[in-house]
């Protein structure tokens, strides 16, 4: 198993140093160009959710728009670590007219988190990030923006193992966590 950005997947399922990947991509057609030589099949789509610090000034709101919360100070993900998603926010905000007032950028939800947590800023992150974060409250965004998870794997390969795998990743998401007292 490995831990690698999109661009980085895509190029080891190329060079037949994976077989299978984890693709997190926006469910806008328009911003999710075909891969060459990568078949992909969606397993979950996870809507975007406003991380805020506790003390924020629309912390109490349950519902937040996109006009809301321009010009506040934003922590994004480094384009380098998250390209799609990052072209993803950009986008929303400019198919809006809204202006994105960045302030930091980071690679990892938890070093995110933790800005936010000490009042840098607000984000959008997924709804599947963990959401057990003292000091940050978590709001519904108003706005229809998703995310997609998909399987990747090269067009000329699906082996009977693959298809196993695809598979079982499909009942595995159906059926969800276990239920063994952990989650």
């Amino acid at each position: 198993m490995h831990n690698m950005i999109v661009n980085e997947q895509v190029a080891a399922l190329a060079s037949g140093r994976i077989d299978v990947g984890f693709l997190v991509r926006p469910c806008d057609d328009s911003l999710t160009a075909p891969l060459p030589g990568v078949t992909t099949e969606a397993i979950a789509r996870h809507p975007l959710i406003v991380a805020l610090p506790r003390r924020h000034r629309l912390a109490s709101r349950q519902r937040l728009t996109l006009a809301e919360l321009a010009r506040e100070p934003y922590i994004l993900f480094k384009r380098a670590t998250a390209p799609l998603f990052y072209d993803y926010v950009i986008s929303l905000y400019q198919r809006e007219a809204l202006p994105l007032n960045v302030r930091h950028e980071a690679d990892h939800p938890s070093t995110i988190l933790g800005l936010v947590a000490a009042g840098i800023g607000l984000t959008l992150l997924p709804l599947s990030v963990d959401h057990r974060y003292s000091g940050v409250v978590f709001r519904t965004l108003a706005e229809a923006a998703r995310l997609e998870i998909a399987l990747a794997w090269r067009a000329h390969n699906d082996s009977a193992l693959i298809q196993k795998f695809r598979q079982t990743i499909r009942e595995a998401i159906k059926t969800g966590p276990r239920k063994n007292g952990r989650s």
